[in-house]
């Protein structure tokens, strides 16, 4: 982590400072040129500065305010901000209400003094002793002079237990001085001692100052989960079967019974269809072979997964094949428009086109869109055997397209972007 130290002038001359860098360029943990930083013990620690410097300005600027001169801070407003912080050691502050901070000027820590008196010590070792509470990192300053008699042998400096500062035999009218930072809270003594046969006089001046406050700011994100329902309009597909039959087509020797069938198969009706698909099995092979597959999945037909895979190009699935038979099957729209021939040969129609996973009894069509769509199709089976009667399981499924309305939860993540200032 990298750390940026600023001093209290240097940090108002950033805020309100037009930016001397481009767009989108990050604050440099460097000192510029452009900014001569004056040396002062107040300093202001920067973590984390990881920020566009432009758009944080933006959010430093005073809102009502043309220009940086014009703003003069709030004073029981930064004052509460103050108390916020030296109570919790913290403030937290959203981007959104950043320029806070320019009310948070905290004031430079004024020299106190501790004692400014002349003093007086009796004769023959006599000790005058003067006490002071400090704080942890308080500056102490000393000076003293002694004005009259020349008994003063000592000095001493101590805080707690530790002696500081000693001086002995000082001349008179000469000054001392002394210097030294407080490094705990701890009572400073001050212990004047005359050995001398006469009394000494003399004058002492001790300042306090305390440590300077040192913010730290600290740019971080809080990463907050909502839940959002709403209604939607959805789409998927359903299959529906629009015809299975078996059924048996007399030879035409059989002069008792007609040797064609025809079937109607009615398309259910205000839906929008996708593709549809058949197949049929004359041969017993075929149709124990068909059972076998839709017994393995007896929720989906195995003429719904093949018409599922040629819609959504999914590979391939091949079902049971035949290459002709002694029976002529036609499919063809109510108005005669024909999607197979008795031979075999499947059509392209203005609704409907076929895909290319095509055999002589099965085929799929993809539908186009918006285009009239039949309401009914009409299967034609002839049995042109002399001899044998044929049975024929024939199934034909249509692909829909299914809108629905549903409540939908959705999570949305959102950053709550924030400043944290802490005392150190």
């Amino acid at each position: 982590m990298k750390l940026l130290f600023i001093d209290k002038l240097s940090l108002l001359m950033i805020l309100f400072v037009q930016p001397f860098f481009s767009d989108g360029q990050e604050l440099s943990l460097k000192k510029e040129k452009q900014f001569a930083l004056p040396a002062s013990n107040k300093e202001i620690i920067v973590e984390n500065f990881n920020v566009n410097k432009e758009d944080f300005l933006k959010k430093l600027i005073p809102q009502n305010t043309a220009t940086a001169s014009d703003f003069v801070p709030d004073v029981s407003l930064g004052d509460s901000l103050k108390v916020l912080l030296r109570d919790s050691g913290k403030l937290k502050i959203g981007l959104d209400s950043i320029y806070l901070l320019n009310h948070l000027v905290l004031e430079e820590n004024k020299i106190q003094y501790l004692a400014n008196i002349v003093f007086s010590v009796k004769r023959l070792g006599a000790t005058k002793s003067l006490n002071y509470a400090v704080k942890k990192g308080d500056t102490i300053r000393f000076s003293y002079t002694i004005l009259k008699g020349a008994g003063l042998d000592e000095l001493e400096v101590l805080e707690g237990k530790e002696l500081r500062y000693g001086f002995s035999k000082s001349k008179k009218n000469v000054e001392q001085n002394g210097e030294f930072v407080a490094s705990a809270d701890e009572i400073v003594v001050f212990n004047l001692t005359n050995k001398g046969i006469n009394s000494s006089k003399g004058k002492l001046l001790i300042t306090r100052k305390e440590m300077q406050q040192k913010l730290s700011f600290v740019f971080s994100c809080d990463t907050l989960d909502h839940i959002v329902k709403e209604i939607k309009q959805l789409q998927d597909t359903v299959t529906e079967i629009l015809v299975k039959k078996t059924f048996s087509t007399p030879s035409k020797t059989d002069i008792t019974q007609s040797n064609r069938v025809q079937l109607n198969i009615p398309v259910p009706p205000n839906k929008t269809p996708i593709a549809i698909a058949y197949w049929f099995g004359t041969k017993e092979q075929n149709r124990l072979q068909w059972n076998v597959l839709s017994e393995a999945d007896k929720e989906h037909s195995p003429l719904e997964a093949y018409v599922t895979r040629e819609i959504s190009r999914d590979g391939t699935l091949n079902l049971p094949e035949e290459q002709g038979s002694e029976i002529d099957i036609s499919l063809k729209d109510k108005e005669g428009l024909s999607l197979r021939l008795s031979n075999g040969a499947v059509k392209k129609t203005n609704y409907a086109t076929p895909t290319l996973n095509k055999k002589w009894n099965y085929a799929c069509f993809s539908i186009q869109k918006n285009i009239f769509f039949p309401e009914t199709f009409i299967l034609e089976v002839q049995n042109n055997s002399t001899l044998y009667n044929t049975i024929t399981e024939f199934e034909m499924i249509g692909l829909f397209l299914n809108e629905y309305q549903a409540e939908i939860e959705t999570k949305i993540t959102t950053c709550k972007e924030y400043v944290t200032i802490k005392t150190l």
